[in-house]
């Protein structure tokens, strides 16, 4: 009698660049209580696929509700199949509103959580009173006049390595707040663009540093203030919700920079680059007090993005 041999094929390690419109899903972990989440979904086509459980990693987390345009993930299983061929199986059963864009196979080592590097938002604030009908969701309608260049001089002070405790809601956090970023401001005519590039943000820790800067744009703040906001010895910040006026409010995170590439592509407009990792995330902006100061206003709006793809 013949008897069938099981089949054993390479482990092979896949870098997947997801988009997906998150409005209907628990977020992208995987939960217990529920199956409606990115990571499960995924995990359970490809499971299906291979014949036993398969486990993928994420470079960032979203919460409920929020949208990818390249959320970047990666997942080891043994298969014959070529790249091309596991895209086109998970697109076929990944519901419309989810969707795998790339895949590479990469180094056994590559882990996209672990080989961020970098990461970079851009917060759109719309200047003009002419509504945009097709950015409507993206941007804030900022109503008052902000000083730009005392924002830039604010940003300026910000940049560079600090303690950013203050920046954050999470303040019983044992790890180190100390973060590198660089920050730049950009006026057009009718948008006021917040680009935020670092090594790693806090909890919050962008919103609140957006807040700040309109703040100081609106004349509530001066920039020499944030040299007072940045001292240790100032203490935590003292936070405080409240639900935003507007329908949509958006944060992007536009790129997350994977240790695996030697090579970051430049968009040759003396921007920072931006690579192939996005997130837009729907928020409840944040009223925070610095010590002994007035209040932060923080909001959010978002950028009309380009992607170019990590390879």
């Amino acid at each position: 009698m013949h008897v069938q041999k099981e089949r054993w094929y390479t482990m092979k390690n896949f870098k997947i660049i997801i988009q997906y419109e998150g409005a209907r899903f628990q977020g992208w972990q995987r939960q217990t209580s529920t199956d409606n989440t990115i990571q499960g979904k995924i995990e359970a086509i490809l499971s299906k696929m291979c014949n036993v459980p398969v486990e993928i990693n994420g470079a960032g987390r979203t919460d409920s509700g929020v949208h990818a345009e390249g959320q970047v993930a990666n997942f080891k299983i043994n298969t014959d199949k070529t790249p091309e061929e596991i895209m086109n199986y998970l697109n076929m059963y990944l519901p419309e509103d989810v969707a795998v864009i790339s895949i590479t196979e990469v180094d056994d080592r590559f882990h996209a959580r672990l080989n961020a590097k970098g990461k970079h938002y851009r917060y759109r604030l719309r200047t003009t009173a002419t509504p945009d009908v097709f950015s409507r969701k993206y941007v804030h309608v900022q109503e008052t006049a902000l000083d730009v260049e005392a924002m830039k001089a604010a940003a300026k002070k910000l940049s560079g390595k600090h303690d950013f405790k203050a920046f954050t809601s999470n303040h019983r956090t044992k790890k180190s707040t100390v973060r590198t970023i660089d920050i730049k401001i950009k006026e057009t005519d009718d948008e006021i663009i917040l680009d935020y590039t670092g090594d790693g943000f806090l909890y919050h820790m962008v919103r609140i540093l957006t807040g700040t800067l309109i703040e100081v744009g609106e004349g509530k703040r001066t920039p020499e203030s944030m040299e007072d906001i940045l001292r240790p010895e100032n203490g935590p910040t003292q936070v405080h919700w409240f639900l935003p006026r507007a329908s949509h409010w958006w944060k992007y995170i536009i790129k997350i920079v994977s240790g695996v590439n030697k090579h970051i592509q430049q968009t040759g407009t003396g921007e920072p680059p931006v690579l192939g990792f996005c997130i837009l995330e729907p928020y409840v902006p944040l009223r925070v007090t610095h010590s002994e100061s007035v209040p932060v206003l923080k909001c959010l709006f978002t950028p009309h993005l380009s992607i170019i793809d990590i390879t």
